[in-house]
Protein backbone atom coordinates (compact mmCIF):
# COMPACT_ATOMS: atom_id res chain seq x y z
CA UNK A 1 0.00 0.00 0.00
CA UNK A 2 1.33 3.42 -0.98
CA UNK A 3 1.64 6.00 1.80
CA UNK A 4 2.09 9.76 2.05
CA UNK A 5 4.01 11.19 5.02
CA UNK A 6 3.11 14.54 6.56
CA UNK A 7 5.02 15.57 9.69
CA UNK A 8 4.31 12.94 12.35
CA UNK A 9 1.26 11.47 10.59
CA UNK A 10 1.31 8.96 7.76
CA UNK A 11 -1.79 8.51 5.60
CA UNK A 12 -2.45 5.71 3.19
CA UNK A 13 -3.66 6.56 -0.32
CA UNK A 14 -6.97 4.93 0.63
CA UNK A 15 -7.34 7.32 3.58
CA UNK A 16 -6.48 10.29 1.35
CA UNK A 17 -9.05 9.22 -1.23
CA UNK A 18 -11.67 8.81 1.49
CA UNK A 19 -10.87 12.30 2.76
CA UNK A 20 -11.22 13.79 -0.72
CA UNK A 21 -14.53 12.02 -1.21
CA UNK A 22 -15.80 13.30 2.14
CA UNK A 23 -14.78 16.85 1.20
CA UNK A 24 -16.51 16.61 -2.18
CA UNK A 25 -19.60 15.06 -0.60
CA UNK A 26 -19.74 17.82 2.04
CA UNK A 27 -19.42 20.52 -0.65
CA UNK A 28 -22.05 19.03 -2.91
CA UNK A 29 -24.64 18.13 -0.27
CA UNK A 30 -25.10 21.75 0.79
CA UNK A 31 -26.51 22.39 -2.69
CA UNK A 32 -29.03 19.59 -2.63
CA UNK A 33 -32.55 20.99 -2.61
CA UNK A 34 -33.92 20.34 0.84
CA UNK A 35 -36.89 21.75 2.66
CA UNK A 36 -34.48 23.82 4.76
CA UNK A 37 -32.74 25.57 1.86
CA UNK A 38 -35.63 25.73 -0.62
CA UNK A 39 -36.40 29.37 0.24
CA UNK A 40 -32.78 30.37 -0.44
CA UNK A 41 -32.96 28.77 -3.89
CA UNK A 42 -36.30 30.47 -4.56
CA UNK A 43 -34.88 33.91 -3.73
CA UNK A 44 -31.76 33.14 -5.75
CA UNK A 45 -33.89 32.19 -8.75
CA UNK A 46 -35.90 35.38 -8.45
CA UNK A 47 -32.76 37.52 -8.17
CA UNK A 48 -31.14 35.94 -11.21
CA UNK A 49 -34.36 36.21 -13.21
CA UNK A 50 -34.64 39.94 -12.44
CA UNK A 51 -30.96 40.54 -13.21
CA UNK A 52 -31.20 38.74 -16.53
CA UNK A 53 -34.49 40.49 -17.33
CA UNK A 54 -32.82 43.87 -16.78
CA UNK A 55 -30.03 42.97 -19.15
CA UNK A 56 -32.42 41.56 -21.78
CA UNK A 57 -34.60 44.67 -21.58
CA UNK A 58 -31.60 46.91 -22.15
CA UNK A 59 -30.64 44.86 -25.19
CA UNK A 60 -34.22 45.09 -26.49
CA UNK A 61 -34.24 48.85 -25.98
CA UNK A 62 -30.98 49.38 -27.81
CA UNK A 63 -32.05 47.08 -30.64
CA UNK A 64 -35.19 49.18 -31.10
CA UNK A 65 -33.34 52.49 -31.03
CA UNK A 66 -30.51 51.40 -33.27
CA UNK A 67 -32.92 50.08 -35.88
CA UNK A 68 -34.49 53.57 -36.07
CA UNK A 69 -31.28 55.55 -36.53
CA UNK A 70 -28.33 55.75 -38.86
CA UNK A 71 -26.45 53.63 -36.31
CA UNK A 72 -28.22 50.61 -37.77
CA UNK A 73 -25.58 49.68 -40.31
CA UNK A 74 -25.99 45.98 -39.59
CA UNK A 75 -28.97 43.68 -39.42
CA UNK A 76 -31.10 43.90 -36.24
CA UNK A 77 -30.12 40.32 -35.37
CA UNK A 78 -26.41 41.17 -35.62
CA UNK A 79 -26.95 44.27 -33.46
CA UNK A 80 -28.76 42.12 -30.87
CA UNK A 81 -25.98 39.50 -30.88
CA UNK A 82 -23.31 42.18 -30.44
CA UNK A 83 -25.22 43.81 -27.58
CA UNK A 84 -25.79 40.53 -25.78
CA UNK A 85 -22.06 40.22 -25.01
CA UNK A 86 -21.92 43.60 -23.22
CA UNK A 87 -22.21 44.09 -19.46
CA UNK A 88 -24.62 46.55 -17.83
CA UNK A 89 -22.04 49.33 -17.76
CA UNK A 90 -21.34 49.02 -21.48
CA UNK A 91 -25.07 48.84 -22.25
CA UNK A 92 -25.72 51.97 -20.20
CA UNK A 93 -22.91 53.85 -21.98
CA UNK A 94 -24.45 52.82 -25.30
CA UNK A 95 -27.92 53.92 -24.15
CA UNK A 96 -26.69 57.36 -23.10
CA UNK A 97 -26.17 58.11 -26.80
CA UNK A 98 -29.93 58.35 -27.16
CA UNK A 99 -31.86 61.31 -25.80
CA UNK A 100 -34.67 59.13 -24.43
CA UNK A 101 -32.29 57.62 -21.88
CA UNK A 102 -29.73 60.36 -21.36
CA UNK A 103 -31.57 61.95 -18.44
CA UNK A 104 -32.88 58.74 -16.89
CA UNK A 105 -32.54 58.53 -13.13
CA UNK A 106 -31.46 54.89 -13.21
CA UNK A 107 -27.70 54.41 -12.81
CA UNK A 108 -26.93 50.86 -13.89
CA UNK A 109 -23.16 50.86 -13.50
CA UNK A 110 -23.20 50.01 -9.76
CA UNK A 111 -25.66 47.20 -10.47
CA UNK A 112 -23.27 45.54 -12.88
CA UNK A 113 -21.03 44.19 -10.10
CA UNK A 114 -24.10 42.98 -8.18
CA UNK A 115 -25.52 41.27 -11.28
CA UNK A 116 -22.19 39.59 -12.08
CA UNK A 117 -21.81 38.37 -8.49
CA UNK A 118 -25.36 37.07 -8.41
CA UNK A 119 -25.41 35.38 -11.80
CA UNK A 120 -21.85 34.08 -12.03
CA UNK A 121 -20.33 33.79 -8.57
CA UNK A 122 -22.98 33.70 -5.87
CA UNK A 123 -22.96 29.97 -5.12
CA UNK A 124 -19.23 29.51 -5.69
CA UNK A 125 -18.47 31.58 -2.59
CA UNK A 126 -17.36 29.22 0.19
CA UNK A 127 -18.86 31.35 2.98
CA UNK A 128 -22.26 31.16 1.32
CA UNK A 129 -21.92 27.40 0.96
CA UNK A 130 -21.29 27.12 4.70
CA UNK A 131 -24.23 29.45 5.47
CA UNK A 132 -26.56 27.09 3.62
CA UNK A 133 -26.01 24.52 6.36
CA UNK A 134 -27.51 26.55 9.26
CA UNK A 135 -30.82 28.32 9.84
CA UNK A 136 -29.10 31.59 10.75
CA UNK A 137 -26.85 31.32 7.70
CA UNK A 138 -29.82 30.69 5.41
CA UNK A 139 -31.58 33.73 6.90
CA UNK A 140 -28.51 35.85 6.07
CA UNK A 141 -28.45 34.50 2.52
CA UNK A 142 -32.14 35.28 2.06
CA UNK A 143 -31.61 38.83 3.36
CA UNK A 144 -28.72 39.27 0.91
CA UNK A 145 -30.83 38.00 -1.98
CA UNK A 146 -33.82 40.16 -1.01
CA UNK A 147 -31.50 43.18 -1.00
CA UNK A 148 -30.25 42.28 -4.49
CA UNK A 149 -33.81 42.05 -5.83
CA UNK A 150 -34.71 45.33 -4.11
CA UNK A 151 -31.79 47.04 -5.86
CA UNK A 152 -32.13 45.48 -9.31
CA UNK A 153 -35.94 45.16 -9.47
CA UNK A 154 -36.82 48.88 -9.67
CA UNK A 155 -34.17 49.43 -12.36
CA UNK A 156 -35.61 46.56 -14.39
CA UNK A 157 -39.10 48.05 -14.08
CA UNK A 158 -37.89 51.53 -15.09
CA UNK A 159 -35.94 50.29 -18.10
CA UNK A 160 -38.85 48.06 -19.11
CA UNK A 161 -41.22 51.03 -19.13
CA UNK A 162 -38.81 53.09 -21.26
CA UNK A 163 -38.39 50.12 -23.61
CA UNK A 164 -42.13 49.75 -24.04
CA UNK A 165 -42.44 53.45 -24.84
CA UNK A 166 -39.71 53.08 -27.45
CA UNK A 167 -41.31 49.98 -28.93
CA UNK A 168 -44.76 51.53 -29.15
CA UNK A 169 -44.30 55.25 -29.74
CA UNK A 170 -47.32 57.47 -29.31
CA UNK A 171 -49.23 58.14 -32.41
CA UNK A 172 -50.73 61.54 -32.78
CA UNK A 173 -54.30 61.75 -33.89
CA UNK A 174 -54.26 64.14 -36.76
CA UNK A 175 -57.53 65.06 -38.32
CA UNK A 176 -57.27 65.53 -42.03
Amino acid sequence: METVSRAAHTLSVTELDAGREALLLNRSTSFIMTEENMEVFAWYGQGVAIAQYLEATLIDYLSILQSRTQLARESPQKVREDLSTANLGALQREMKKYSEFRDAAVDLVPMNALRIELVHHWFTNHERQVKLTTADGRAELIAELKHATDVIGPAAAAVSAVTLLAAFPRRTNSKA
